[in-house]
Formats: structure tokens, sequence, C-alpha cells
């Protein structure tokens, strides 16, 4: 993205500048590289103007960059050049912009499994989640009738109710990959080979009583 304003002078030119980077941060005077448009149509000399252009410079290899980042920066400065032409004086405003971006961290819920082919709360959508670099990876837990943790979302899978089920049958049910119905032990190994995406694990509570959520806990 480029923000660039509109060459005036005695005709309305085209943009002829551009701008590599339109951001600063307080951390980094720099912002970026002011460019011809056309690469055969590196205007003169250009000089800074306008309110803000004492805050700026621009270096012989058109780097423009703060003197000083400002301890208390505005959002945004309008920053205008000016060069000569044959034509007559030629000027061009960008808007530079403060870095205050919100970048959000990605969790995979029940693993990245909407476009692919991965079961949710499978092995397989863990490492869908860790393959796209996901900063976690979400999965739920339910106790089967001999307390054993298994990964599944709702409390049956395939008509088989979890906690009235034991582990020998449960571990018997398969996936629609294929997969057995992942136990926390075996998708705790899975994750482990790695240390990049975060298992962020949700406690399914039990519908059949408290005591046994406080168990599974």
């Amino acid at each position: 993205m480029l923000l660039t304003g509109l060459a005036t002078g005695e005709s309305q030119a085209q943009e002829a500048l551009l701008l590599t980077n339109y951001t600063f941060t307080d951390q980094s005077p720099a912002i970026g590289k002011v460019v011809p448009a056309k690469p055969a149509a590196q205007p003169g000399k250009l000089k800074l103007t306008g309110p803000s252009a004492k805050l700026f410079t621009l270096d012989a290899q058109h780097q423009l960059q703060f003197r000083k980042v400002p301890a208390r920066p505005e959002i945004w400065y309008d920053l205008s050049l000016e060069w000569q032409t044959p034509a007559g004086k030629q000027s061009q405003t960008f808007r530079v912009v403060k870095d205050q971006f919100i970048r959000n961290k990605v969790i995979a819920h029940r693993g990245a499994w909407k476009h692919t082919d991965a079961p949710q709360n499978s092995l397989a959508s863990l490492r869908q989640a860790i393959q796209l670099g996901c900063m976690g990876s979400e999965f739920d837990v339910h106790m089967s009738a001999d307390s054993v943790l298994f990964v599944n979302h709702d409390p049956a899978y395939q008509g088989t109710f979890i906690e009235k089920t034991n582990a020998n049958e449960l571990s018997r049910l398969t996936l629609t990959n294929g997969e057995n119905l992942p136990t926390l032990e075996a998708y705790l190994q899975e994750g482990m080979k790695q240390n990049r995406t975060r298992l962020i694990l949700e406690i399914k509570t039990s519908v059949i009583s408290k005591e046994r959520s406080l168990a599974l806990t």
C-alpha cells in the first residue's frame, strides 16, 4: 500500500514519485525511499516543503527519515516534495502514518480443519495448524468412563457417549481420515514435536456430575 498525493504544476501530471514505505515507529526514524513511479523519469533535486518539513530529512539517495522521532508523534504527517522541471515547478504530497496497526495472533479452533481434509480435533488438524504457523491450536477434552482423556468437541462421537464408554472401545472409533479418536496423551505427544504453535486445552464440563468435571481437571 502506498499513500501518495497529486502532482501539481502547469498540468495535472500523474504521480511521479512513490514511497517504498509509508509508516514509522517510535523506535526507528527511518521511513523509506522516494523513488520515481517510472524508472526513467527520475526528477531533479527534491525539496521538502510544508508545515512538517522541518521534522524530516531527505538524503542524496532520497532516503526519507525523521530528524528525530518526536516524543509524542502525531498519528500521521503530510509531507510535500517539490522539484523543478522544464514545464515548471512540480509538487507531490505524501502521508506518513505511525504504525499502530493491530497484528492479530491466529489460534486455530479445533485445529486447522475448515479448508482442509483434516477432521476437527484430529492430529492432522493440529499438524495443519503448525504448518500454517498458527500461534496456537485449540482442542477439547472429555474423560472416558474409566478416566482416560480423549480429544473431541462434543460429548459423543458417532453416537458413542464418551463419558459412559471405556477407553478400549473409544480407541476403536475412527475419524473421517482414518485416524483413531485421539487420546490427550497422543495429542500432546504430537504437539511436543515442535515448539512454535502452542497447545490450548479446553476442558469440557461433564454432563454427568460436577465431581467428574473436577476429576477431569
